[in-house]
């Protein structure tokens, strides 16, 4: 005699099964995911600053073609005052143009952003100290072993196995995101008080 099968209720809630997941990849994920975050704040930095050198390149080219028709200004003619400043205007542009493209390779994790943000964070030494600090934190991010390993295709693939996981915002950059910004206003508040009138 074989026990009765337990009775359907039409009503509950179909049984599905979720795709297991690799505790493996969850691991890795976990282990690396400070690291992850601290690269990816930076690329949101680069593009801070890389939005704020386009708006100040396009106001300074903007700026300069108006001069064009100016007068002459401490033995410079107007033509050649305002090719100067659209010189500065496309500089600016330019250089803010390669940030951005620095800083989304860096959100994306990908080698052409860890390439050039090696090259922005050695430039970033020479500004002792803050900038030495900062710029060590940034290569040290980059090269040291949990460095190489977000930028791995391993590590692509952990991030495609474990969407769900998510990193909280360390407190520590927090703090380097403020004094990036006090170090951009001091530096458009020193360059709008040193502007010739």
């Amino acid at each position: 005699m074989h026990s009765p099968e337990p009775e359907m209720n039409p009503y509950a809630a179909p049984i599905t099964s979720a795709p297991p997941v690799d505790s493996d990849a969850v691991a890795l994920r976990k282990a690396h995911l400070s690291q992850e975050a601290n690269v990816k704040s930076f690329g949101s930095l680069f593009c801070l600053g890389a939005g704020l050198l386009i708006i100040v390149g396009t106001i300074t080219l903007v700026t300069g073609i108006g001069m064009l028709s100016g007068t002459s200004v401490e033995g410079m003619d107007a033509s050649q005052m305002g090719a100067v400043v659209i010189g500065t205007g496309v500089f600016y542009l330019t250089i803010g143009g390669l940030q951005l493209w620095i800083g989304m390779g860096l959100r994306r994790l990908n080698k052409v952003g860890r390439i050039g943000g090696t090259v922005l964070g050695a430039l970033g030494l020479l500004g002792v100290p803050i900038g030495t600090l900062i710029s060590g934190f940034l290569l040290y991010s980059l090269w040291s072993k949990k460095g190489k390993m977000i930028f791995s295709d391993q590590y692509k693939d952990v991030m495609a196995a474990t969407p769900e996981i998510k990193y909280k915002t360390s407190i520590i950059v927090w703090i380097l995101l403020g004094i990036v910004l006090l170090l951009i206003a001091a530096g458009i508040i020193s360059a709008l008080l040193n502007t010739p009138r």
